[in-house]
């Protein structure tokens, strides 16, 4: 005997069977996809992956999100791309990264589901390339179930936040490669966009530590982690 998952929740879902469906069809499809990628694991290192199975993978991403109507916040990023010519007050009510996006956008008098799903399209590429530059250290469709599960369906609603995220993923590259300056520049301008990028300077912070001091580095993590846990739950 089954049930559907509105009688489950008695209607207080806003979603139907279907949508759910689609949401498992998309997941699943993409994760395969890059799962037979990678034509062979040895030991601890991963070979080549299909440059053109991984695309698609990430194509089947994007057509879903350009063309979706559904999201709690998009109405507002409708209603901010439509408006973004009314003057510098309304300018001036996000983020000025974010609002400058939209004004170059708007110059080319795209309608605004076509907008929104540029900056979506964006977002996927970012991941997209980082998956890629790191398939020789990743098992792909593992990175690729993470994201669709993890950021993918967020981003249909929180467009700013997940850009800001995409850009900050892919710029953790230049930490990594202790090109400092690089990432400082990069995480500055994606603030501009979503002000929650500053937390991007903590894990900056923390690797100066670790490459420095690592007793400096174990005593502030554990510090960091100790007031981070107390704060959440008081």
């Amino acid at each position: 005997m089954s049930f559907s998952l509105e009688e489950i929740f008695k209607g207080r879902i806003i979603w139907d069977d279907n949508t759910i469906h689609l949401y498992f069809f998309i997941i699943v499809s993409c994760y395969v996809l890059g799962w037979i990628s990678q034509k062979k694991i040895k030991g601890f290192k991963l070979y080549s992956y299909s440059k053109s199975l991984v695309f698609i993978s990430f194509l089947i991403f994007s057509v879903f999100l350009f063309f979706r109507d559904i999201g709690t916040d998009l109405p507002m990023y409708k209603t901010i791309y439509n408006n973004i010519n009314l003057g510098s007050g309304f300018f001036n009510s996000q983020e000025p990264g974010f609002m400058l996006l939209n004004k170059i956008l708007s110059i080319f008098y795209l309608k605004d589901y076509v907008a929104i799903g540029i900056l979506g399209i964006l977002t996927i590429f970012l991941y997209y390339k980082t998956i890629s530059e790191n398939s020789n250290k990743i098992c792909v469709g593992i990175a690729i179930l993470a994201y669709g599960c993890l950021f993918y369906f967020q981003s249909y609603s929180l467009v700013r936040m997940y850009l800001a995220s995409g850009i900050l993923i892919y710029a953790s590259k230049y930490l990594l490669l202790r090109r400092f300056k690089v990432y400082i520049i990069i995480v500055i301008l994606t603030i501009l966009i979503h002000y929650s990028a500053i937390l991007a300077f903590i894990p900056l912070v923390f690797y100066l530590l670790y490459l420095n001091n690592k007793r400096d580095f174990i005593i502030s993590y554990i510090i960091f982690f100790v007031i981070s846990y107390f704060g959440a739950n008081y």
